[in-house]
């Protein structure tokens, strides 16, 4: 068993082994592991072997890519390797579907690769940062990146950075990495592995990486194609019953060009207790998520996030969110936690038009802008509350 074992791990590491050419004619098979800029470790045999780099005139990935690790004037030519496969830049984990979609040059020495994430099941989270998250460019130099922006959060590459995805709505994910030499000609290894999330600077469990071969290196002049979801996500209910609660979304609407304004209500159908609003966040339809920058519930214009809920009575809410750009016409997701008593729940609404608002010609305290076809979310009710009710 043995012997059929080992002979099995030979032709295994024989057909998808990394290979050194070295510049008197040998070869070695093993697997890359990294390099310094003058010593290329390697592992052969299941030991670590260090190589010099001057010697080296080629390193062939497994799937073909092909990295030579020196420029020089007198390097001898060299027999041509075999063309590298086409690109395969798409890979799903955990259910979640990774798009690299190129490495683009910003400068002479730094290089940005984005890449998007897309949950095709459920909600969830994803998280990068430190481990396995590298690049290896076309001399064979491994390089961690500087920094990582993921949806609409950014952080160094030791942080934990993380975002809500929402199902079937891409994130972009944004990679940094300086100190690239100016003519580095293509990556032909990217890797990254992705977390569940994050808690107190701690990484939540691994998801699982993934590993592109031979992403594009290209420039501002010549752009690659937006990744289309996979399908368009469903708009919900704007009412919603929950816990003996009536929630109401009425409409969101545009504040200015970078603000966002959701009103809503929420009714207790049962005897008087009290109610508070808690986390909240959106996902907009270019996959960033954001907190509120304002939020209120039962007096708008006091910001109280609490209050005494009567049996039957409304109480009126509102959420601010900035720095929602001008082209985003969607929210994919919007997301509020309420608590009453020992009793939590999360209220979520999906596929929220954002109308368009008149111009100032056009535009006066009594009109209402008009809502595009298809829209499932009622123009807003004024909504008296009692005294002494809040």
């Amino acid at each position: 068993m043995f012997r059929i074992t080992a002979l099995m791990l030979v032709f295994l590491s024989g057909c998808f082994g990394d290979t050194l050419h070295f510049r008197d004619g040998k070869s070695v098979t093993g697997t890359w592991l990294g390099s310094d800029g003058t010593i290329i470790r390697f592992l052969v045999n299941n030991q670590v072997q260090e190589f010099p780099r001057a010697e080296i005139r080629q390193v062939v990935f497994g799937e073909g890519s092909s990295a030579p690790p020196a420029s020089s004037a007198t390097q001898a030519p060299t027999q041509p390797v075999r063309p590298a496969q086409a690109p395969q830049l798409e890979q799903t984990l955990a259910g979640v579907r990774i798009v690299g979609k190129s490495c683009e040059r910003m400068g002479t020495q730094n290089v940005v690769c984005s890449l998007t994430a897309e949950a095709l099941q459920k909600d969830g989270v994803i998280a990068l940062g430190n481990g396995d998250l590298y690049l290896i460019d076309s001399k064979g130099i491994k390089k961690n990146p500087t920094n990582i922006t993921i949806g609409g959060s950014s952080g160094a590459f030791n942080y934990c950075t993380w975002t809500n995805i929402a199902q079937n709505v891409p994130v972009t994910i944004s990679l940094k990495f300086a100190g690239l030499d100016p003519d580095v000609t293509g990556i032909p290894r990217l890797k990254l592995a992705f977390y569940t999330g994050c808690g107190f600077g701690v990484f939540g469990a691994t998801m699982g990486s993934v590993e592109f071969r031979n992403v594009p290196l290209t420039d501002s002049s010549n752009p690659v194609a937006e990744v289309a979801p996979s399908q368009n996500p469903i708009a919900s209910s704007n009412v919603q019953n929950l816990e003996g609660f009536t929630i109401q979304l009425n409409r969101c609407s545009r504040q200015g060009t970078a603000s966002i304004l959701c009103s809503f209500s929420i009714t207790n159908t049962r005897a008087d207790r009290d109610v508070s609003l808690g986390n909240v966040y959106i996902v907009d339809s270019a996959g960033i998520q954001q907190q509120p920058s304002k939020e209120s519930l039962g007096a708008p214009e006091r910001g109280y996030r609490s209050a005494h809920a009567a049996y039957n009575t409304p109480i009126a809410g509102e959420l601010t969110f900035g720095g929602v750009t001008p082209e985003v016409m969607r929210i994919a997701k919007l997301s509020m936690i309420f608590a009453s008593g020992n009793t939590s729940f999360e209220v979520i609404y999906r596929n929220i038009p954002i109308p368009i608002e008149p111009g100032p010609a056009s535009s006066s305290a009594s009109s209402k802008p008009p809502s595009p076809a298809g829209n499932t979310v009622n123009p807003p009710r004024r909504i008296r509350v009692p005294d002494g009710k809040q």
